[in-house]
């Protein structure tokens, strides 16, 4: 049983399906759709020797994998656990090329600008979107046996074993029986309860992620009261003014109260502070701001509004107006006189108010996945609050994502690669334990 239709649960089946074409397998996916969320995520990929990066002229080594985790990290990684993710992910990025996923050789980014620039994330035709439209394409093409609208609602366990699940669909309830279920459900960026449980910074950001990042996975498996991993992060935190639309250039943000609370230039600084006070924030900026066109565009939207005055704007925006006069007029007098501002924001960076008209754009905390995960062993076996694996059950994808990096998002294609080669892995670990237990 494979729950979840994702990059992860997709990868999952297709190892069964071509390499282990004896065994009988059911993907179940909760939604109409597939793909999680894939189709709105940057698409990329990385891997070391794929046909793909090797047509690119960007090929790595495995340690320039451990490295970007190692350093993002600030500590040590699980090297055999990232080994073992990523030892055949030429192979599985390969396999992802013969199924019909076009990458993009003009789309090569490196994995992370700040310490590596040899390991290289290259991004599908499309990106996300692209990508999922050719998964789609290849499930039409060389398709198994996968039923949409069925919500899993239970593990079926018995004598402490997982040995199949209980399914929901639009017509009936129904088990299915299994000799092993792997759980590929995703994260749970669209779980207000569970943000702010395991990341309240972020408890009212934006998700890019799938509508089913609902944290199914953290649900089925309470039971076994496994430990979470991963610190109280998300992954791709910024600032946007919709999940679509990165916020206009500006460095004058302040909150309802009409006072500024963070460097403008620290976006970790200023979703910090927007979590940790639950503040509603604003960028404002005034008639010398040079990009019109992005300004009109923002306008048309609805996510810009333009005022003749800051009084208007304050109450239009339901800003204390008293306050954010006296904000503007200190801040406005700092960048002047060429005094560094409050919080650390440089004179040269400031972006002054004072030549009408004024502008006005909400901003939110985004994010497009979650880190904290459940607990796996080097098997992508559940382990239980004692440390022990539960029989019949495997875990993959961005349910297991705080295994591979615990603190911080790496850097570009780390996601998405992740998500594909730990259901594939998965896959195989499935297969090597029942051999193990056939030989038994």
């Amino acid at each position: 049983m494979i729950v979840g239709a994702g990059i992860s649960g997709i990868m999952a089946s297709y190892e069964f399906k071509l390499n282990y074409p004896e065994v009988r397998f059911i993907t179940l996916e909760k939604l109409d759709v597939i793909g999680g969320s894939l189709p709105m995520a940057g698409g990329a990929m990385i891997a070391m020797h794929s046909r793909t990066h090797q047509a690119a002229g960007k090929e790595a080594e495995m340690e320039d994998i451990i490295s970007v985790l190692e350093i993002s990290m600030g500590h040590e990684a699980d090297r055999e656990y990232v080994t073992n993710i990523y030892e055949h992910a030429d192979a599985w990025m390969d396999r992802l090329v013969d199924l019909g996923v076009e990458f993009n050789l003009n789309n090569v980014t490196p994995a992370s600008r700040a310490n590596n620039d040899r390991l290289s994330a290259i991004a599908a035709m499309g990106n996300g979107a692209g990508f999922t439209s050719f998964l789609n394409q290849a499930i039409r093409k060389d398709p198994f046996d996968l039923r949409m609208h069925s919500q899993v609602t239970e593990l079926i366990v018995e004598d402490g074993q997982v040995i199949g699940v209980k399914v929901e669909d639009a017509e009936k309830t129904y088990n299915i029986y299994a000799d092993a279920v792997l759980l590929a459900t995703g994260g749970f960026s669209n779980s207000r309860a569970m943000l702010e449980k395991y990341i309240p910074l972020y408890q009212r950001s934006i998700s890019r992620s799938g509508a089913g990042a609902t944290g199914d996975g953290i649900v089925l498996t309470e039971r076994f009261q496994p430990e979470i991993v991963g610190q109280a992060n998300a992954m791709g935190g910024s600032l946007r003014a919709s999940p679509t639309t990165a916020k206009l250039s500006g460095n004058f943000v302040v909150a309802a109260d009409g006072k500024r609370f963070a460097n403008e230039t620290n976006a970790n600084a200023m979703i910090r502070a927007i979590g940790e006070n639950n503040l509603s924030a604003y960028l404002l900026m005034d008639g010398k701001f040079e990009n019109t066109a992005a300004l009109e565009a923002g306008i048309d939207s609805g996510l810009v509004r333009r005022f003749d005055t800051l009084e208007e704007l304050a109450e239009g925006m339901r800003i204390d107006q008293e306050t954010l006069l006296e904000t503007v007029a200190q801040y406005n007098q700092a960048a002047a006189n060429g005094e560094e501002l409050e919080f650390g924001l440089p004179a040269a960076s400031a972006t002054p108010l004072d030549t009408a008209p004024y502008y006005a754009e909400r901003i939110y905390v985004m994010h497009f996945g979650t880190i904290p995960s459940v607990k796996v062993d080097h098997q992508m076996r559940l382990l239980d609050g004692e440390g022990n694996a539960v029989p019949g059950l495997y875990c993959s994808g961005e349910l297991t994502e705080g295994n591979l990096y615990d603190n911080k998002y790496p850097g570009a294609g780390y996601g998405i690669s992740y998500a594909a080669y730990s259901g594939a892995y998965a896959a195989g670990c499935i297969m090597n334990d029942r051999g193990a237990a056939s030989a038994q």
